[in-house]
């Protein structure tokens, strides 16, 4: 029998490797090994079992090994698995681990930590050497930031509820001292800056006012300069059911005159009202509920110091506590704002429902002055 060279038949496509082979006389196995190889494209020959240039009796049986698809790994489900638990489980199965993508949603269903989803899905064949995987984890139930609605307007706190994605649960009105009618005095359930759910339902309550009990009065005082002809700043600060610590503002008198300060009384909140010469607290002096209604509420005098002599001021007359408020026309109205008097302020707490101050000097009490009136 003759002899034949066997041909070289490497990166070959398997059919071109056969032609090949059979053109020399030679017949291919019908065992062919199929194997994946890296760099080598399915379908080419990259091994031979007799070598180029062997040389072999006609006929003889050659065996081919061609390239194969690379074997992929279905997808495993790690969906309900913390995260941690689902990069371990995925880098067992040969997956290194900065292949392994982690992506955060809000989720209401799922716990926080958990994998919500994954990319490639479930059952998905794919190669470990190459795959990119991605793993939605939840960041737990979305949470927003309660606004704060105090003194707004209703339609300003419903506007500012849409915007934060929450929504209006119910509008209740009640007395207040302290915020203006027809704007938020409270919120409910919950306070300003507490974390809350998307669509959770918020209760308002609008102010409708003063109760019908509150005192609007006039408190006039007359004051003095220190000393007679030269100007001295006076100023006043007072307290009612409004609240503490508020100014009425500051005067430059050089001459005996009468100031009136507007207070809103409540049966269980008394008003207070003190004065500062030229930067020096001298006295505060209460309002209670019962003497303002009453109409009992003797004028106190502020007078320059001894030695001086200032001429007797002007007889008050009953003022009209329409609002309870300066008359702009009127004699005591302030001449300068708090900002203006911030040189003024003493750190001494003079709050007379603080301290138990101000009942008035006793020789003011001697005039038997009447204060001004007042309607509830």
């Amino acid at each position: 029998m003759p002899e034949v060279i066997v041909p070289n038949v490497l990166t070959q496509t398997e059919e071109k490797a056969r032609e090949m082979l059979e053109e020399k006389g030679l017949v291919v196995s019908d065992e062919v090994v199929r194997l994946y190889q890296k760099d080598v494209e399915p379908g080419i020959v990259f091994d031979q079992s007799r070598k180029e240039g062997d040389v072999v009796k006609e006929g003889s049986e050659i065996q081919l090994s061609v390239g194969a698809e690379k074997e992929l790994t279905k997808m495993i489900d790690v969906k309900q698995a913390t995260y941690d638990e689902a990069v371990k489980t995925l880098t067992a199965l040969g997956i290194k681990e900065d292949q392994i993508q982690r992506k955060e949603e809000f989720s209401n269903d799922v716990a926080s930590g958990t994998v919500i989803s994954q990319t490639p899905g479930v059952n998905v064949e794919f190669d470990p050497e190459t795959v990119q995987i991605e793993l939605t984890v939840s960041k737990g139930t979305e949470t927003v930031k309660m606004p704060s609605l105090k003194d707004l307007t209703r339609s300003e706190a419903e506007k500012e509820l849409k915007s934060a994605g929450l929504e209006l649960a119910q509008v209740q009105e009640e007395f207040s001292y302290t915020v203006e009618r027809g704007k938020v005095t409270q919120q409910w359930p919950v306070e300003a800056g507490t974390e809350v759910n998307p669509g959770d339902k918020i209760t308002i309550f609008i102010s409708t006012g003063y109760p019908p009990e509150a005192l609007k009065y006039s408190f006039n005082i007359n004051v003095s300069p220190k000393e007679d002809g030269k100007n001295s700043k006076i100023r006043i600060t007072y307290e009612d059911a409004r609240g503490k610590n508020q100014e009425w503002g500051t005067r430059t008198v050089n001459s005996a005159q009468m100031l009136t300060i507007p207070l809103v009384l409540a049966p269980n909140e008394n008003g207070a009202v003190s004065v500062y010469r030229d930067g020096q607290f001298l006295d505060t002096y209460l309002v209670s509920y019962s003497e303002a209604k009453n109409g009992t509420v003797i004028v106190p005098s502020i007078d320059p110091e001894q030695g001086t002599e200032t001429p007797p001021a002007n007889e008050p007359t009953q003022g009209s506590g329409d609002e309870g408020s300066v008359d702009p026309n009127q004699e005591g109205e302030p001449e300068s704002t708090p900002a203006d008097v911030e040189g003024d302020s003493e750190e001494e707490d003079t709050s007379a429902m603080n301290n138990g101050k101000g009942h008035g000097k006793e020789k003011e009490k001697k005039k038997e002055v009447i204060n001004a009136s007042s309607r509830p």
